[in-house]
C-alpha cells in the first residue's frame, strides 16, 4: 500500500470541485469531507486546513523558526484566520482595514497589529497504520477512530506595523485594541519594540 499521507489526500480531495454540493468552495469541499469528524476538540474555533495555507500560519514561528511579518502578510493571516473560523466572532479583514483608515493618522504614525491566538489543524496520519481516521472512498467522507483526536493545538503570535510605509524624523509607534486579535491561548505578558539603539514598551 502507498504511504499516502491522509493530509495531501484531504488536499487533492478537497481541490476537487464538487459543483451539486459545494460550487469549488474550498472552505465548504473540506467542510462536506469532515462532515462526519467531531470538531469538540477545536477548542480554538479555527480549523486553519479549511482556508488554503498562503500565509504559512502552521509552520510561522513554530518549533526554531524565527519568522518576520509585513503588512501585507499580517492582513493576510487575519483573513485566513477569519474564514478558518467557525463562529465568526471578530473583525473581517475589510473592517480591519476600514478601522485603521478611520484612524486618520499621521505621516509620521503608524499602529501595531497584533495576531495572538491558539489554532488547530488537522493530524490524521502519514500512513494507514497510524492514520487517527477513518476514510470511506465510497463517500469520500472522513471519519473518527476510536480514542484519536485528529487535531493539534497550535499557537501563532504575528506582529506587523500596519503600514507598508511612513514618513517623518521621528516615527510614532501606537498600539489599539481595535488591531489585536488575541481569542484563546497564552497571553502576551511583555511585548517591547527595538529600533535605533532604543527600546519601547508596547505591552
Amino acid at each position: 500500500m502507498k504511504k499516502t499521507t491522509f493530509c495531501i489526500l484531504l488536499m487533492i480531495l478537497s481541490l476537487k470541485v464538487q459543483a451539486q454540493l459545494t460550487n469549488g468552495n474550498f472552505t465548504d469541499e473540506v467542510d462536506f469531507r469532515l462532515q462526519n469528524i467531531s470538531k469538540t476538540p477545536i477548542t480554538s474555533n479555527i480549523l486553519i486546513d479549511r482556508v488554503v495555507p498562503v500565509a504559512g500560519i502552521q509552520v510561522f514561528n513554530q518549533d526554531n523558526r524565527i519568522d518576520t511579518s509585513s503588512y501585507a502578510h499580517f492582513k493576510q493571516a487575519w483573513s485566513e484566520l477569519y474564514r478558518a473560523s467557525y463562529t465568526k466572532n471578530f473583525a473581517t479583514l475589510q473592517l480591519l482595514k476600514t478601522q485603521i483608515q478611520n484612524k486618520n493618522y499621521q505621516k509620521n504614525e503608524v499602529s501595531i497589529g497584533i495576531i495572538n491566538t491558539e489554532f488547530h489543524q488537522g493530524n490524521y496520519g502519514t500512513t494507514a497504520q497510524n492514520a487517527t481516521v477513518d476514510f470511506n472512498p465510497n463517500t469520500g467522507l472522513f471519519a473518527n477512530k476510536p480514542n484519536k483526536n485528529p487535531f493539534l493545538k497550535k499557537q501563532t503570535t504575528i506582529i506587523s506595523p500596519l503600514a507598508s510605509k511612513v514618513t517623518g524624523n521621528s516615527i510614532v509607534f501606537k498600539t489599539d485594541n481595535l488591531f489585536q486579535l488575541y481569542k484563546v491561548g497564552k497571553q502576551i505578558k511583555t511585548l517591547q519594540l527595538s529600533t535605533n539603539g532604543s527600546n519601547f514598551t508596547l505591552i
